[in-house]
This record gives C-alpha cells, sequence and structure tokens, in this order.
C-alpha cells in the first residue's frame, strides 16, 4: 500500500490554463474541466506515492476525492508499478508536404484545376476539401471534377456544392457510389433540411455560411489534432487553398493571396517555400494571445487569420 501511485492512461493529458485545467481524454473524444488544484495535485502523484503526497498537500480529504474522481472518470489508476506505464509519445509528424487543400471551382474558373490536383497528389496531400460553386451544376460536370481526383493518392474529399438541381439528385447518389473518395456531401440551398443516403440537405445558402470564422464553443478533441497543435498552428500547417479565381492562400477566409496559380511561374512547390506564406505555420496554441491562457486551446480550431505586432502574435477579427 506504501508504494502504490496515481497514474493517468497514456491517452489522458493534463492541460492548465490561467483559470481552470481540463483533462484530454483523447480515445473518447471528451474534455473534463476541472480546478487548477487538482493539476498541482496530479504533478505531485506523479512524482511521489499516495502516502507521501498526504504529507504534501493541505487536505488528506481533498486528496482522496481527487483520486476517486480521476479513477471514476476514467483518467487514472493505481498501481504498485508505475515505470511499467508509459506516456503517450510527444509528437506529430507527416511525410507529406500539404496536408490539406481547400479548393474552390465554378464555371467561370480559367485555372488549371487538373494540374493544381496532380501538384497536390505530387506533394502527398491526403485530404481535400472541394467546394464547386457553378451557379447550375450538371452531374457530367460533377463527373468531370471528380475525375481529377482518381488516379491520385488522396484519400477523402468533402464536396459542398452551393447550387444544385432536385432533379439530378438519382443520378448524384449513383456517381458518389463510383467515387469513393468522396465521404462527405453538403449541397446548399435546397428546400428542406435532412440528411439522406449519406448527402446534408440544407437551405442554407452557401455564401451564408462558408467563409464565417470559428465557433468557439465548438471543440475538436482527437490525438492528432492535440499533438499537432502542440508545435503547430492547425489552421495554418501544411495547408493550400485555391479561390475561384485562381488565387493561392492559407485558407479560403484569408484576404491575403499569394498570387495566381501558375504551373509553371507560381506552382504549390514554389509557394510554400515562401516566407511570407509559412510565416504563421509554427504559431501554435501556446503562442497566440487570445487563447494562450485557456485549458481548451488545443481543441479549438483557430480559423482566424493571425497578425504580429511587437513580437506577439494576435487573432485578426476586423
Amino acid at each position: 500500500m506504501k508504494n502504490n501511485y496515481l497514474t493517468l492512461y497514456s491517452s489522458c493529458v493534463p492541460v492548465r490554463g490561467k483559470e481552470r485545467g481540463a483533462f484530454y481524454i483523447l480515445d473518447e473524444r471528451k474534455i473534463e474541466i476541472v480546478p487548477l488544484s487538482l493539476i498541482d495535485t496530479v504533478e505531485l502523484l506523479k512524482k511521489y506515492p499516495i502516502e507521501d503526497c498526504k504529507k504534501l498537500v493541505d487536505s488528506e480529504e481533498i486528496l482522496k476525492d481527487y483520486i476517486s474522481f480521476l479513477i471514476s472518470r476514467g483518467i487514472g489508476f493505481i498501481t504498485d508499478e508505475p515505470q511499467r506505464f508509459s506516456e503517450m509519445p510527444d509528437c506529430y509528424d507527416s511525410p507529406s508536404f500539404i496536408l490539406l487543400s481547400c479548393i474552390s471551382v465554378d464555371e467561370k474558373s480559367s485555372y488549371d484545376l487538373q494540374g493544381f490536383i496532380q501538384e497536390l497528389d505530387n506533394l502527398l496531400c491526403k485530404h481535400v476539401e472541394l467546394r464547386i460553386l457553378h451557379t447550375s451544376l450538371t452531374v457530367k460536370q460533377l463527373s468531370q471534377i471528380l475525375d481529377f481526383f482518381e488516379e491520385t493518392t488522396i484519400r477523402s474529399i468533402e464536396l459542398h456544392i452551393s447550387n444544385f438541381n432536385d432533379n439530378e439528385l438519382d443520378e448524384l447518389k449513383i456517381i458518389l457510389k463510383k467515387y469513393k473518395k468522396v465521404y462527405y456531401v453538403v449541397l446548399f440551398s435546397m428546400s428542406v433540411d435532412k440528411f439522406e443516403d449519406g448527402i446534408i440537405f440544407t437551405t442554407k445558402r452557401y455564401c451564408d455560411i462558408a467563409l464565417t470564422t470559428f465557433n468557439e464553443k465548438e471543440l475538436y478533441i482527437n490525438i492528432k489534432q492535440y499533438f499537432e497543435a502542440q508545435k503547430f498552428n492547425i489552421f495554418y500547417n501544411k495547408k493550400v487553398s485555391i479561390d475561384q479565381n485562381g488565387y493561392l492562400k492559407n485558407n479560403l477566409i484569408c484576404k491575403t493571396s499569394f498570387g495566381k496559380y501558375c504551373p509553371n511561374k507560381n506552382s504549390i512547390s514554389k509557394v510554400i517555400k515562401n516566407n511570407d506564406f509559412i510565416k504563421y505555420w509554427n504559431v501554435n496554441p501556446d503562442k497566440i494571445e487570445d487563447i494562450k491562457d485557456s485549458e481548451l486551446r488545443y481543441a479549438i480550431f483557430p480559423a482566424y487569420e493571425i497578425h504580429e505586432v511587437d513580437g506577439k502574435y494576435y487573432f485578426k477579427k476586423d
């Protein structure tokens, strides 16, 4: 009993904020908000046996309550061999030069879409958010666009269609079965809100929600995002977007562009070597003044442009 320790499960990570603490329970994708005193207590319990910790705290009763809480929530367990249990490796890496790309295209787009997709493939991009803004998209046009992805190693396509003819819905469902990389479809400006056959129908207009900033109350708790956010800004890191006019951006909501895409003169490979383009890739949540003191900072998707003022980083909210 004397050498019993309270050990955290490797998927449970304590995070300290300015006024509160949190446990990220990554395998269950949830967060437990806790007082900072519990975070302090856990730091003691990681170093010393429970019996020794009783002598180091102000109240044995509170210590007992904290341990009971951690066990009941599936955050920790008691063992006399803590050395047998290792923490989850604090590392994040990806062989991809670009992780994700947002592509916007309409019937007037004149940039080399096929060339852009081929370059994403060369840069080992695995995920694409494809926004099709045609005034009236036909299934044939959609099929021609999706064909460009077929021979690439891009794994998944999130498909957003701003306008679609109800009369072609049956054909749409048929071709979506053909293009297996499409895992998520949203049809805007529809007559009803519903979810059917893997398609989200919404009465909202694309322009009303597509370029809005993030919902600060919506949290994303998963292992990949947590470890990426330890070192990188998940809004900027290894992401490139192209709008319907062919301008390259960090993200479609960004006002700053890095010229028109041209495979020979202004390629993705060239742009990602531009120091201004990658400037904020490494500005992780701990460096952003707006959220650095929040215990939820690694679960927030910080979809704002950043600007630097006197060596400090802030969200650009104007």
